[in-house]
């Protein structure tokens, strides 16, 4: 197995005129840490518990939840299926659809005995009309388990007001979030580049709130970039409870 140490950052540094621009925002994990986070993952084996249509309706769970959630057709389902691709399945099938919209349930995932994935419905244009029935009452709900949100956004396409009115109610509800920059295979660079500015400069800003990461993750579910890297900050944030500060590459 091969396992990606770079992170994806690197390749844009070429497109600025000045290269360190970027550098402070360039952070990895050892060799080590991220052998150990891929590792857990393919000893878990995933299974489908259920999916709802009323967050109430979720099973009583313990167990730190990976929350997944963005526009729709965001690549949410996808980024899932590539976090787990190394885990034994038993049958189960993650739906990936083309068509945005496509989750209209929260659908709950167990990972092995000590974590959980969740996939929620997406906003925006073309979100189910069940989105503030179903997403916000989830995000809200007290829960004695640990609990982090990917903020999935297109790599190609600009932060919209919708993403950043995420970032508020998140903040109000104080959901702890990282920002995932998604579908980097098939982005235009030169855009994908003007996002990752724009994101820096909401972090920069100090108005992301809750975001626990000081830098966008950039990961393709094609291509298998970035994946494994943001396996190993699941893994040391909510499996091992030990958020490991990487260093710059």
């Amino acid at each position: 197995m091969r396992y990606q140490f770079v992170n994806p950052l690197v390749r844009f540094q070429s497109l600025l005129t000045d290269p360190n621009l970027l550098q402070p925002f360039i952070k990895s994990y050892s060799e080590f840490q991220i052998n150990e986070a891929v590792t857990f993952f393919s000893r878990c084996s995933l299974t489908f518990v259920t999916k709802v249509k009323s967050a109430n309706k979720l099973p009583r769970s313990t167990v730190p939840e990976v929350c997944f959630f963005g526009h729709s057709n965001a690549g949410k389902s996808s980024l899932l299926k590539a976090l787990t691709s190394n885990c034994s399945s038993e049958g189960v099938q993650i739906g990936v659809s083309k068509r945005p919209g496509f989750t209209k349930y929260v659908n709950y995932y167990s990972v092995g005995p000590s974590l959980a994935f969740v996939d929620l419905p997406g906003y925006g244009q073309n979100a189910p009309s069940s989105l503030k029935h179903i997403v916000e009452p989830y995000l809200s709900l007290c829960r004695s388990n640990k609990k982090l949100l990917c903020l999935l956004v297109d790599s190609d396409l600009a932060i919209e007001a919708s993403d950043l009115e995420v970032m508020k109610i998140l903040n109000v509800i104080s959901v702890p979030y990282a920002l995932v920059l998604t579908k980097t295979d098939k982005g235009d660079n030169t855009n994908i580049l003007r996002n990752i500015l724009s994101c820096i400069g909401i972090i920069n800003k100090k108005s992301a709130g809750d975001m626990i990461n000081s830098y966008p993750f950039l990961v393709s579910s094609v291509t298998g970039e970035g994946i494994d890297l943001l396996k190993t900050f699941i893994y040391f944030s909510m499996v091992k409870n030990d958020i490991v500060i990487p260093s710059e590459s």
